[in-house]
């Protein structure tokens, strides 16, 4: 804001030694914002990475950094974040220096299909049902997670959805063959009963079968009441930073 009188800068004796002063204290100001900024960087590195993004479904800039898709349900979508640029997809991407492209449905999964009330369209597809149609063949990195709109499927023919993430993640591998594959598997922020744990044995096993890298989001789980949004199911922003943590260390200890 200009503050400077119409009448002229105020001639005065001291106005040499004001004018020191002043660039003192800008100069102190800005060094407790540097500081202050470091701070927060080494607190949250992912949000702070992220929320630095230049677009909300691109993690970084297009150029030489690798391309990683991302397929998954409405937590990778990005349910339950204030914005696209803190869901967990975005915040991962940041962190790890990728292109992100995010293909995830609402209530879609290894057997599950979904609709308007589930991802906002008529039809949105499963998982392999996406990677037939939907899957870019130049990604670098495919990162899948999911599951749980799968859980009810289960307890009707857990041999169903056993043969469905198995052709699934074979599929994958098939349609990208010298990528980067990261399995993310289910996560419930309600008891982690013997469907959770049954289906995370079977997803971190075909990941297994195609030379994936697998990420249990159960054990501890990632997911607890006070990081959900107000729907009471869909992760907040605190959540989406904890799964986004949470896959960055299997990535970082595989």
């Amino acid at each position: 804001m200009d503050m400077q009188s119409r009448r002229g800068p105020r001639r005065s004796s001291e106005g040499p030694r004001n004018r020191k002063w002043i660039i003192a204290l800008a100069v102190a100001v800005v060094a407790g914002l540097v500081v202050w900024g470091v701070a927060v960087a080494i607190r949250n590195p992912l949000t702070t990475q992220a929320t630095s993004s230049a677009s909300p479904t691109m993690s970084v800039a297009a150029g030489e950094r690798p391309v990683a898709v991302f397929l998954g349900d409405s937590y990778t979508q990005g349910v339950g974040a204030t914005s696209k640029a803190v869901r967990w997809t975005t915040l991962l991407a940041a962190n790890e220096g990728w292109t992100e492209v995010n293909l995830g449905r609402g209530g879609t999964g290894y057997v599950s299909t979904a609709g308007v009330s589930g991802c906002g369209l008529e039809y949105c597809p499963s998982y392999p049902e996406m990677i037939a149609e939907e899957l870019p063949v130049d990604a670098d990195i495919a990162v899948i997670a999911g599951g749980q709109n799968d859980f009810n499927a289960w307890k009707e023919d857990s041999a169903k959805v056993t043969a469905a993430i198995d052709s699934t993640l074979s599929a994958l591998r098939a349609e990208l063959p010298d990528a980067k594959i990261i399995v993310v598997g289910p996560s419930t922020p309600w008891e982690v009963g013997p469907t959770v744990i049954g289906m995370s044995a079977v997803v971190q096993a075909a990941a297994a079968s195609i030379d994936a890298t697998f990420v249990q989001l159960i054990d501890p789980p990632v997911l607890s009441a006070d990081l959900l949004a107000d729907d009471g199911a869909h992760p907040n922003d605190e959540g989406h930073a904890a799964i986004a943590e949470r896959v960055a260390a299997g990535i970082a200890n595989r």
